[in-house]
C-alpha cells in the first residue's frame, strides 16, 4: 500500500538478493549512463513482475524529485519467448538480416544444417558470401519486399560446396531496437523439385 512504501528506499520493491544491483543501476540511471532498469519488481505476495523502469528528473511539491515509471513487460516477454521458440525449434530455415548491410545477425540450427554450414560462416555475412545464386533473384526479391513489405514463397535455386538447393523463401520487414531488419524463412523443396525434374525427363 501507499503507507507501506512512503519513506522506504526503492530497493524495497526488489528481491533482497538483487537490492545492491538495483541500487547501482538506479545511480547509473540518475547519472545518465543507463536508460532503464530491467530488474523485476516484487509484489507483496512475493510474485516477481518483469518490468522496464525509467526515471525522469522533475519537481514534486516544490522540491527536486526523481520520478520512476515502471512498465509491466510480462506480455512482451511472453511474446518474445514464443517467437524464440518458433525461431529456433521449428524445422524451417529462419534468419534475421540487417536491412542496410544485408548481413545476417542470427539464424537457426535448421538454416545451418540444411546448407551444411557452421554458424560462424554465416553470421555477419551476406547470403552471397556463403551460397551461389543468380544476382537477379536478389534484386527482384528485394524489390518485391520494398514494394509489398513482405514476400511469400519466392523460388530460389542456389548451391554451395555442400550441395544444390531449391528453397521457397519468404520475408517480412521488422524493427529490432528501432533499426530495420528482414525476417527470412525458407522451406527446402529440393527433393520435390528433383522428383518433378525426373518425371519431366
Amino acid at each position: 500500500s501507499k503507507i507501506e512504501l512512503i519513506g522506504k528506499p526503492v530497493t524495497v520493491m526488489h528481491d533482497p538478493d538483487e537490492a545492491n544491483k538495483a541500487n547501482f543501476i538506479v545511480k547509473e540511471m540518475i547519472a545518465g549512463t543507463l536508460d532503464y532498469c530491467a530488474i523485476p519488481l516484487v509484489s507483496k505476495a512475493g510474485k516477481k513482475i518483469p518490468v522496464q523502469t525509467r526515471i525522469v528528473k522533475s519537481v514534486w511539491n516544490g522540491e527536486n524529485a526523481i520520478i520512476g515509471i515502471s512498465k509491466d513487460v510480462s506480455s512482451l516477454m511472453e511474446s518474445e519467448e514464443k517467437f524464440s521458440k518458433a525461431f529456433y525449434d521449428v524445422p524451417v530455415l529462419f534468419g534475421i538480416v540487417e536491412k542496410d548491410s544485408l548481413n545476417f545477425i542470427e539464424v537457426n540450427e535448421t538454416f545451418c544444417d540444411t546448407l551444411g554450414l557452421k554458424l560462424e560462416k554465416i553470421k555477419g555475412k551476406r547470403l552471397n558470401n556463403f551460397i551461389e545464386y543468380n544476382a537477379n533473384d536478389e534484386r527482384i526479391f528485394l524489390e518485391l519486399l520494398e514494394k509489398n513489405n513482405f514476400v511469400k514463397n519466392y523460388k530460389l535455386h542456389c548451391y554451395n560446396s555442400s550441395g544444390s538447393y531449391t528453397l521457397l523463401v519468404s520475408a517480412t520487414n521488422i524493427l529490432i531496437k528501432r533499426k530495420k531488419h528482414i525476417l527470412l524463412s525458407a522451406i527446402d523443396v529440393s527433393e520435390q523439385q528433383k522428383l518433378i525434374t525426373e518425371l519431366i525427363i
